[in-house]
């Protein structure tokens, strides 16, 4: 081609910018993060949950609800499940018939109709997608894929009555594995602007005379691989509606703010959402943002604990400005597991300066003031970041 005189060569044509993802360029990073455990996904994650939001469940409703509410016009939604899929009925998912026409009809309809994806009902396979794209869609993640202890296992169902584990001891059980966990690539990678994972609860209940209503939905077969996801701080769709409130009310205090600044600028004062309030509103943010247990209010040092059993503390502080203080008053056995800054833009909008060990944060604070209180500045914070661990 290069040698070719009708063939002309310009940089600047270059699409350095995915177009199938242009909410989040580093979602392609993201998904092969999580598929093979390199311990980046969690921070990827943060990086572009707020311009393409992933969030997680076990409730195909819920999952649904999310759907409608996302979409807006002519914009597509669907469900995806790999081919290897097999327990969804329960739920009242069928897979989308093979054929062109069928594709046609789930890709082309209008949300009126029930051969749509919109609709909601049928679900896609990665086959049926390869090289397309919806606007929204939910990963229906079924039991032929299931993490376990820092590793993938692979299942195939025998269209009866179990899964049957599938390992690589044959050149052909090597292909199969390496196209089962492909598939979840493919469909990982399918939405434009956003998504929902949905890991089944399966089914725990017994008979009256002992036996598994469903041997092949048991919970087991599921948890795993939810609480892989969860913990690579995916959120969970109940707390991302909870944020979602708090965040309209945080917006709603500003726009009070502003108009109190406006009706009463001849006295030239400042509404300053400070002090108690602004360090509630964090408290509550990053609560909610990572799955944390507050504490009773007044406790030294320590807003919070994590739910995860390890009962580490935390200590979360919020800012508008471009500095944050600590106490200077402190025992180094005081300090507190792990610290949580962020700051909030007068738009109610806020961002993560700070996520590390609490030491890293009382070894670097500046001189104590009068008032027994150190400072330390959102600049210096970001570059403590990097010493941080990414997992």
């Amino acid at each position: 081609m290069k040698d070719n005189p009708n063939v002309t060569y310009n940089e600047d044509l270059h699409l350095g910018v995915s177009l199938r993802s242009f909410r989040a360029e580093k979602l392609s990073a993201f998904v092969h993060s999580l598929l093979s455990f390199d311990g980046n996904a969690a921070a990827l994650y943060n990086e572009i949950k707020d311009r393409y939001p992933i969030v997680l469940t076990r409730d195909m409703a819920k999952a649904r609800k999310w759907l409608h509410e996302k979409v807006r016009g002519t914009e597509r939604t669907g469900i995806l499940v790999t081919k290897e899929s097999a327990r969804f009925k329960p739920l009242a998912v069928h897979i989308l018939p093979s054929g062109d026409e069928n594709a046609v009809h789930w890709f082309l309809e209008d949300k009126a109709d029930t051969r749509s994806s919109n609709y909601l009902e049928d679900a896609a396979t990665e086959i049926q997608v390869q090289g397309l794209e919806l606007d929204y869609t939910c990963l229906l993640w079924d039991a032929d894929m299931r993490y376990d202890n820092g590793k993938w296992r692979f299942y195939k169902f025998n269209g009866q009555t179990k899964w049957v584990e599938q390992t690589p001891t044959t050149e052909s059980r090597q292909e199969l594995i390496k196209y089962m966990l492909n598939a979840y690539r493919v469909l990982l990678t399918r939405a434009r602007s956003g998504m929902v994972i949905c890991v089944p609860e399966g089914n725990g209940n017994k008979t009256s005379t002992g036996f598994w209503e469903d041997s092949t939905r048991l919970p087991e077969y599921y948890d795993g691989t939810y609480q892989y996801l969860k913990g690579l701080g995916i959120v969970e769709i109940e707390r991302s509606l909870h944020m979602a409130s708090v965040q309209d009310k945080l917006q709603q205090l500003f726009q009070i703010v502003e108009q109190l600044e406006t009706e009463y600028a001849e006295y030239n004062r400042k509404f300053t959402i400070d002090g108690h309030l602004i360090g509630s509103i964090g408290e509550v943010l990053v609560a909610e943002a990572f799955d944390l247990k507050l504490k009773d209010t007044g406790t030294p040092m320590i807003d919070a604990v994590t739910k995860d059993g390890t009962n580490r503390t935390v200590q979360i502080k919020a800012t508008q400005i471009d500095r944050v203080s600590f106490s200077s008053k402190h025992e180094n056995e005081d300090v507190p597991d792990q610290v949580i800054v962020i700051s909030i833009d007068k738009t109610g909008n806020w961002k993560v300066e700070f996520n590390g060990p609490g030491k890293l944060i009382y070894e670097n604070l500046g001189k104590p003031q009068k008032n027994g209180q150190s400072q330390i500045s959102l600049t210096k914070l970001r570059r403590l970041m990097d010493d941080v661990p990414k997992d």
